[in-house]
C-alpha cells in the first residue's frame, strides 16, 4: 500500500498524471497509514524484551523502570497492595517494590492482576 500510495504521490505530483484517477488525498492516505503501521509494529517489538514470569517460588521480571531483571521470592512478600496503575509488594525486610503493570496487553495483564489477587 504504502510502494502504491508513494507512486500515486511522485506520478501525480512530478509528472502530473494522475494513476487510477484517484485524488491526491487518497495517496497520501495510503503512505501515512501504512507508516503509522510500521511504527504500532515498532513499537509492540521493543515491548517484548520486557516480560514477566513466576512460578511456586519466585516471582520474576524485567521492566523499562528496571535496568536488570528483579527476582523476589514468594516467601519474602509480607503484604500485596493493589494501586490503580501498579502492584505495591512489601518485603519483609522492609523494603517495597513497585510492579507496574501498564506494560502489558489486557490478555496478560489479567493474568498478572489474578496471580497477585491470589497472593493477597
Amino acid at each position: 500500500m504504502t510502494v502504491l500510495g508513494l507512486a500515486g504521490l511522485v506520478s501525480e505530483l512530478v509528472f502530473n498524471y494522475l494513476i487510477f484517477k484517484l485524488q491526491t488525498s487518497f495517496f497520501v492516505l495510503l503512505a501515512f497509514n501504512r507508516a503509522f503501521g510500521v511504527f504500532i509494529s515498532l513499537k509492540n517489538f521493543d515491548s517484548l524484551k520486557y516480560f514477566v514470569s513466576w512460578d511456586e517460588n519466585k516471582l520474576q521480571y524485567h521492566l523499562p523502570n528496571n535496568k536488570e531483571q528483579e527476582i523476589i521470592q514468594l516467601s519474602e512478600i509480607r503484604k500485596i497492595n493493589r494501586e490503580p496503575q501498579k502492584i505495591r509488594n512489601e518485603l519483609k525486610t522492609g523494603e517495597v517494590k513497585h510492579f507496574s503493570f501498564n506494560y502489558f496487553y489486557f490478555p496478560v495483564r489479567t493474568t498478572i492482576l489474578d496471580f497477585f489477587d491470589d497472593g493477597k
